[in-house]
């Protein structure tokens, strides 16, 4: 957990915090009928990494790990 969180951080850092998410910077730039037909695509992404985030942490139950998971994925992409 701790390693992951400090590699993550030290890529926004070393990026000067300007390496955008690709996905998330489409899915901002997206007309409304666009995202109506990506969305599926984009929320199985973030959902994939979610539980990539989530295997790497132990809370206890896993809903809170998903949990824990999904606001760790907010800060990253607020990061960038």
């Amino acid at each position: 957990g701790r390693r992951l969180i400090s590699l993550l951080a030290r890529r926004a850092r070393e990026g000067g915090f300007r390496r955008s998410c690709a996905v998330g910077a489409v899915s901002l730039d997206l007309g409304s009928a666009d995202y109506d037909a990506l969305q599926p695509q984009v929320a199985a992404i973030f959902a994939g990494w979610t539980a990539t985030l989530a295997a790497a942490f132990d809370l206890g139950s896993p809903a809170r790990t998903r949990a824990f998971a999904g606001l760790l994925l907010t800060a990253i992409e607020g990061a960038y």
